[in-house]
């Protein structure tokens, strides 16, 4: 799971080459809308200007920290009119608002127009909650965050008592393993402290190794963590650097001896502010009448060498939001589902896989490696780094490096 993109912001390129995709489209004249009657779209500040839905030239300039709040997304949604999301952004320094309408080219991120190309895609899919990172990834892991919104309001001093669906593997004895870069999300979680729960915690640095090392013993289950202050697509960072873990991951299962039954789905935790055009829908309330809406629509996919021939180079256009991917793994190994939010979900991917293996060509452009100065998934060059981002996330990552020292 990344960070911090709307569906629109990384794929709605695509709705100009293909009528089946839900993105952004273009008439003649080169004007680009996305709404039915084709009307060309815009949202206006507090002083009346229009900022129009366009694609950037530079994706990689600009600041986009931008506010992600609770009370920010129902100001963005307007009552579905989907207009408010340069206001909601005017009170939010250095926030350039011509950046909150934009969205990326082709080419802007090559690996993510590779796997586009060449997999599956969802263009129909919510975060779960209209709010921030950690009530986000708390209902994919838990269906639920217990009733809390914002970041601040989970930490060591309040700890999640949710249950989650590495609890559930457990008890039917599937095995599981999470890969994280700087920090962890797990550690949030009180379950997620349990000792034989931490020791299954593994730096990203060891896949390549374990996957080749363990051969068909590694675990059917993987979650990874990207690199919250770097390589997630988080704040000020580069696409070069949001697509490093993904190419990381993506070739090293593909040249692992069981790639050939391995499914890998790629999401994002929440929009961050960046602007959709689709009104998120109402659901079932998990914790309180402020869960009762989805999120923005984020950018999802679902890479295999044995999807069904219609689902590469495809679209799934049905409803599905983070606890969909919880509904698929409850029905595979028969868990109880762990909230009303997953019970009524769809399955994400119930109609996706098939017995034949399909030969996927390799991915050639690995260009924006160039500029990257180091390796970041050595412990050491992690450490030994400083940005604004690690200011951000220094007390999780201090947390996360000195609970699992405790418990080797």
């Amino acid at each position: 799971m990344l960070e911090n993109r709307s569906f629109d912001y990384i794929f709605g390129y695509r709705g100009s080459e293909r009528s089946d995709i839900n993105g952004v489209k273009h008439d003649t004249f080169g004007y680009y809308y996305n709404t039915p009657n084709g009307r060309v779209y815009y949202n206006l500040d507090s002083c009346g200007n229009k900022y129009f839905i366009e694609p950037t030239s530079s994706v990689w300039e600009g600041e986009y920290r931008m506010d992600n709040s609770y009370d920010t997304y129902i100001q963005a949604y307007n009552w579905g009119r989907m207009d408010g999301f340069v206001r909601c952004q005017e009170k939010f320094p250095g926030v350039d608002l011509r950046d909150v309408m934009q969205f990326a080219r082709r080419g802007s991120f090559p690996l993510m127009d590779y796997l586009a190309d060449n997999y599956l895609i969802y263009d129909n899919y919510f975060s779960s909650v209209p709010n921030q990172t950690y009530a986000n990834r708390s209902f994919s892991i838990s269906g639920t965050s217990c009733g809390l919104l914002l970041n601040e309001e989970m930490g060591n001093d309040n700890l999640l008592h949710c249950r989650t669906i590495l609890d559930e593997l457990d008890k039917k004895g599937v095995s599981w393993r999470v890969y994280y870069s700087d920090i962890t999300f797990l550690l949030l979680n009180k379950n997620g402290r349990l000792p034989h729960m931490a020791k299954r915690y593994s730096h990203i640095s060891n896949l390549q190794r374990d996957l080749i090392e363990e051969g068909n013993s590694f675990p059917m289950f993987v979650m990874i963590e990207p690199d919250y202050s770097r390589v997630s697509y988080e704040g000020k960072q580069t696409p070069d650097s949001g697509q490093e873990l993904l190419y990381t991951v993506y070739t090293s299962l593909r040249s692992s001896i069981d790639w050939e039954n391995t499914a890998l789905f790629v999401n994002y935790d929440e929009s961050n502010g960046f602007y959709d055009h689709v009104t998120p829908p109402k659901c079932v309330e998990e914790g309180g009448n402020k869960f009762g809406i989805y999120g923005p629509r984020v950018p999802a996919m679902l890479i295999s060498p044995r999807l069904k021939p219609h689902c590469y180079n495809g679209v799934d256009s049905r409803l599905y939001d983070h606890t969909s991917v919880l509904k698929y793994l409850c029905s595979l190994y028969k868990l109880c589902p762990l909230t009303m939010r997953v019970q009524f979900a769809n399955n994400i991917f119930e109609d996706s896989f098939c017995d034949i293996v399909r030969n996927i060509p390799q991915f050639k452009d690995a260009s924006f490696l160039v500029n990257q100065p180091v390796n970041r998934y050595l412990p050491s060059v992690l450490l030994n780094q400083d940005t604004e981002e690690d200011n951000k996330y220094q007390k999780q990552r201090i947390m996360t490096n000195v609970y699992l020292d405790s418990i080797q």
